[in-house]
């Protein structure tokens, strides 16, 4: 599984891969992300598709206010989080 993590602007700010053996991103997974995400500032944007074809997560900022050390340490807790959960 893959969550394409973006600031505000839309800008790719970090990917995270997880390697699985079902790919395929169910509603109920994309549940679990959102709100996970909502903890930290982010919200699910979207599902993707890359240029593979494999469908990922998008993954966004929320807060345009935030100071460049707010949004830092925000990505550090949802990427935590996310580790946490799926690893």
């Amino acid at each position: 599984m893959k969550i394409q993590i973006e600031n505000y602007f839309g800008n790719d700010v970090l990917t995270l891969v997880y390697n699985e053996l079902h790919t395929e991103i169910s509603k109920s997974r994309m549940t679990v992300v959102g709100t996970i995400a909502s903890t930290c500032g982010y919200d699910v944007a979207d599902l993707d598709t890359d240029e593979n074809g494999h469908q990922y997560i998008r993954v966004q900022e929320v807060d345009i206010d935030n100071t460049e050390e707010e949004g830092r340490k925000n990505l550090l807790q949802l990427a935590s989080k996310l580790n946490t959960h799926f690893l």
